[in-house]
């Protein structure tokens, strides 16, 4: 039957999905989770799009539709909860509490997070598991890891996935999308901070490995995922920071937020496996009377999005900059923020991921 397309809503998104449709037809039904069927139409959604399929005098008719699906995604890490917000920092969502075991909803500091479709990938450090989670917290699955899990990251089909302690070499995995592993992508020695700035895109991943000394101190390692080979170290000289404890992969650039805050915010921009520019802001952090560190990075059309927290409790270290979500332009200029430091809604204790679907 002939095929016929109608698009509605957020045209750009409805057309990138026009594209996959074409190419993918016979497979449409399949690849998309059934939201609800109603008469003679039934309705999918793939990647925040909404897709009505219909017949209507003999033809199949695709209607297209963007739905908002614009969600940050914030790991409350001292809070052992995941907190969700809309494009206006309203909460939407939240979920977890802390614990020891292993179980749905339960976390011990729980480090990093990253959006792939609909599903959060929970990086639950103490409790050493992966864990996957949708958007209204209900449990899809997990894996166990060997040791604590410092961050996970997504992209090109694959998520990655670093295991850090102290006493123990450091590993990052890549899984694909049910967790089976991959690859064993890198091993690095022993070191005080592990690795940092995890982010996959372009056919890459990038790993920050923030060592102290030697000779791969603070620098930025490039593996491609064709082959899981490495492909390029850039090191701390000529202009990087690269002490990063957070990354992010946007539209062909690494985006690498610098932990220390001594200078102000600092976000390290790499293009074509190069380092390019560095945005920097003063203007909008109080130093003392805690230090501040910036931790967390997301980057989609919308922005740049960064979690900054501070030195020890809040409450003993209070700071009105720290425990909160920083959102600039992808300039680098500052827009807003929102969050402060505690246990209510909206506020935040020592927030260390943050992801984005927009």
């Amino acid at each position: 039957m002939p095929l016929r397309i109608q698009l509605d809503g957020d045209k750009a998104k409805a057309c990138s999905f026009l594209g996959w449709a074409k190419s993918k037809l016979f497979m449409l039904k399949a690849n998309m989770k059934l939201l609800d069927i109603k008469q003679d139409r039934r309705v999918y959604a793939l990647d925040g799009i909404k897709v009505w399929i219909s017949s209507i005098f003999g033809d199949d008719l695709i209607r297209i539709e963007a739905e908002s699906a614009f969600s940050i995604v914030v790991a409350d890490t001292g809070n052992n909860r995941i907190q969700i917000f809309d494009a206006n920092y309203n909460l939407t969502g939240k979920f977890g509490s802390y614990g020891t075991v292993h179980e749905p909803q339960k976390f011990w500091l729980p480090n990093e997070v990253s959006m792939s479709g609909d599903e959060i990938f929970i990086a639950n450090k103490n409790q050493g598991w992966l864990d996957v989670y949708d958007l209204n917290g209900s449990y899809l699955r997990g894996r166990f890891e060997n040791k604590y899990v410092q961050d996970v990251a997504t992209g090109d089909g694959k998520i990655a996935v670093s295991e850090a302690e102290i006493g123990f070499p450091i590993f990052v995995y890549v899984y694909d999308n049910n967790l089976n592993q991959i690859a064993l992508i890198t091993k690095e020695p022993d070191t005080d901070e592990g690795l940092g700035g995890l982010a996959i895109g372009g056919g890459y991943l990038f790993v920050a490995v923030n060592q102290n000394s030697g000779a791969n101190a603070k620098c930025l390692r490039i593996y491609s995922l064709d082959n899981f080979s490495l492909v390029k170290t850039i090191n701390t000289g000529g202009g990087p920071h690269i002490h990063y404890d957070g990354g992010a992969f946007y539209d062909g650039k690494y985006y690498g937020v610098q932990i220390g805050m001594s200078g102000g915010l600092k976000i390290d921009v790499f293009e074509n496996l190069a380092y390019k520019e560095t945005f920097t802001d003063t203007a909008n952090f109080q130093v003392s009377p805690s230090q501040l560190s910036a931790r967390g990075i997301a980057v989609t059309k919308d922005g740049i999005f960064v979690t900054v927290l501070g030195q020890g409790d809040h409450a003993v270290f209070p700071n009105p900059s720290r425990d909160k979500v920083y959102r600039y332009d992808l300039a680098g200029n500052f827009v807003s923020s929102f969050g402060g430091s505690g246990s209510g809604d909206k506020q935040f204790v020592n927030p260390w991921g943050i992801t984005v679907r927009a």
